[in-house]
């Protein structure tokens, strides 16, 4: 599961978010998005509990309510979850190289 809002995020820290705009479109071709609907929006205030941000807590709802198997972040605010099952999906926290 990617989020456009992370990659975009990332793209502005690394001072390329003018590129990111122009390849948006290939992006969206290549994923599927998935809209929040209201099950998201309860399971995500239950992970609001465990101390996420509201919008980490709306991006880990989607994986939890889909069902998919596992859940890959850079998000730091996701680091104490991994190796840890939420629902069905398991969290995978990914650290940057170099940090």
């Amino acid at each position: 599961m990617i989020t456009i809002h992370e990659l975009y995020h990332l793209s502005l820290n690394y001072g390329v978010g003018g590129r990111f705009i122009h390849v948006k479109r290939d992006l969206d071709s290549l994923f599927r998005v998935i809209p929040l609907d209201q099950n998201t929006c309860l399971k995500a205030s239950e992970l609001r509990k465990m101390d996420l941000p509201e919008a980490d807590a709306l991006i880990l709802a989607t994986a939890v309510v889909r069902r998919f198997s596992e859940f890959y972040t850079f998000d730091g605010d996701f680091e104490g979850f991994d190796g840890r099952k939420i629902g069905g999906t398991l969290v995978r926290y990914l650290t940057r190289a170099g940090t």
